[in-house]
């Protein structure tokens, strides 16, 4: 079985060679000015001179002449050129192959609460991915399911040790472009089968929801999911709870803000006990045109929060995200 992520490889970048070739170019352009400038002033006052007494000299040739400069001059013309050269060797610096820095952000995944998944051990993700993970590849990619090998491949990183739930592999934990990202669900038969689907907590910061595909949300024991028209932004709400099925659609040129929750005075009222007075808010952005919903209101988050379902992937924006699985809730936690 291949692969679900194909890995790209690294382009090295060594550029010291061509940098250093540019400063050479500087420095006896500089140098030529200076011999240029000395054949007019023949005599200098040895007053003001690093070294009144015995001048050392060194020749410095190109591929047209050869001349002399002295202490003096080599002194002084390195103090003009500093701040470049300073310029030059950081960039040197910074093409370096395998250079470390103490900002590396890595996550620690772990249990919440009383859940069990991890059977209170903690996992620790970099950027190139999982320490001592079975594929024994770096790759930036980390893949979970509740067997090592299928078909002779070796295709997770981790085994799930779960009673009685069988998915070959079940999500991943993978760093592109400076970023951490999960997605879920790469068994989509193993997953149904097992009535096992996975949602990621909403928090305060603004959530954008997807005008490519219905997007599925759940806000206690109640499913609602949205759908955003392309020609002229409106939405479509449906909301499914146990005893009724509903479908709202609104336009942003009527509404900008539209509040779901239990109470009767949110735009839409949800009468379910696990939901919230003023559950989540779904607000438009017309700079952007762009939706998006954010859990709780004003600065106080919703009691059971707002969980979006993993269909496609998702980044990890938030210092602590907590994703559920099932009835267990892990925790993906930043930390350097």
């Amino acid at each position: 079985m291949t692969s679900f992520f194909s890995s790209k490889k690294k382009k090295t970048n060594d550029c010291s060679v061509d940098l250093e070739n540019d400063l050479n170019k500087t420095l006896l352009k500089d140098i030529n000015t200076r011999h240029s400038m000395n054949k007019v002033k023949k005599s200098q006052n040895e007053k003001g001179s690093i070294f009144p007494k015995k001048k050392k000299s060194c020749s410095i040739k190109s591929s047209h002449e050869s001349f002399s400069i002295n202490s003096s001059n080599i002194i002084s013309l390195f103090s003009e050129q500093n701040e470049r050269i300073i310029k030059v060797f950081s960039l040197i610096d910074q093409n370096l192959p395998n250079k470390k820095t103490d900002t590396e952000i890595k996550l620690r995944l772990s249990d919440y609460e009383e859940s069990n998944f991890f059977q209170g051990k903690n996992i620790i993700i970099t950027n190139k991915g999982l320490e001592n993970g079975l594929r024994l590849q770096k790759d930036g990619f980390v893949f979970f399911g509740t067997c090592k090998e299928y078909k002779g491949i070796i295709i997770n990183d981790y085994i799930i040790n779960t009673e009685n739930l069988n998915i070959r592999r079940y999500f991943v934990i993978f760093y592109k472009d400076n970023s951490y990202y999960f997605k879920a669900n790469l068994d989509k038969d193993d997953v149904e089968r097992e009535n096992l689907y996975t949602y990621i907590k909403i928090s305060k910061i603004k959530y954008p929801i997807s005008n490519t595909r219905k997007n599925f949300f759940q806000i206690g024991t109640c499913l609602f999911n949205t759908e955003v028209n392309k020609n002229d932004n409106s939405i479509k709400i449906e909301i499914n709870t146990v005893n009724y099925r509903k479908t709202y659609k609104f336009s942003p040129s009527d509404i900008n803000v539209i509040m779901i929750g239990r109470d009767e005075k949110n735009t839409i009222c949800v009468n379910e006990k696990l939901v919230s007075k003023w559950h989540c808010n779904l607000c438009y952005e017309a700079l952007e045109k762009k939706w998006y919903i954010v859990d709780g209101y004003l600065n106080k988050n919703s009691t059971n929060g707002t969980w979006k379902f993993c269909n496609e992937k998702v980044e990890l924006i938030n210092q602590t995200d907590y994703i559920k699985i099932g009835k267990s809730i892990i925790e993906i936690k930043k930390f350097s």
